[in-house]
């Protein structure tokens, strides 16, 4: 097999290792995710405007963490499916 082909394998490789990555780290997040809330007693609709902006500041940091993950993965999947077409 010939380097392009090889490059283009572990580029799918790495690619799928990072998407695994992020819908395995999900689950924990998740549980982190609740336990700050509930620390920060976000449940509770007298908290003053500081606390809600870091009860949502907690609340979307689980989506954007694993949503970078797969997006990263995709991009690498995808960037080097592109370039293979391309040569």
């Amino acid at each position: 097999m010939n380097d392009k082909g090889q490059v283009f394998f572990f580029s799918l490789m790495f690619g799928v290792i990072i998407l695994l990555f992020a819908l395995a780290l999900a689950q924990p997040l998740r549980e982190v995710t609740d336990d700050a809330r509930n620390q920060l007693d976000c449940g509770n609709s007298s908290i003053s405007d500081y606390d809600q902006i870091n009860c949502l500041a907690t609340d979307i940091n689980l989506p954007m963490f694993v949503g970078f993950l797969i997006f990263t993965s995709l991009a690498v999947i995808g960037g080097i499916m592109f370039v293979k077409k391309r040569q």
